[in-house]
């Protein structure tokens, strides 16, 4: 077995605690191993550069939609069902 050392705020470490409670999990410890577990499981890649290269491409060919038009847009009820 390795032992991993992960630094954590005390606000993390209470957020953690918190949580794990929330979860039934019987300590933080036993819920962080979960945590962990469950991100080396992920077989999802995700590729952020490809995601970032994707909106200056939109960017550029004018396919975005400002951000205040689009509040507007979707307080103005167009799309209430």
């Amino acid at each position: 077995m390795i032992n991993v050392v992960i630094p954590l705020t005390e606000e993390q470490y209470k957020r953690a605690a918190a949580r794990a409670s929330e979860l039934g999990y019987s300590d933080s410890r036993a819920y962080l191993l979960a945590v962990v577990e469950d991100v080396l499981e992920d077989e999802e890649f995700i590729d952020v550069i490809a995601g970032i290269r994707e909106g200056l491409e939109d960017i550029r060919a004018g396919r975005v939609y400002p951000a205040n038009d689009l509040d507007a847009l979707l307080d103005s009820g167009k799309f209430d069902s």
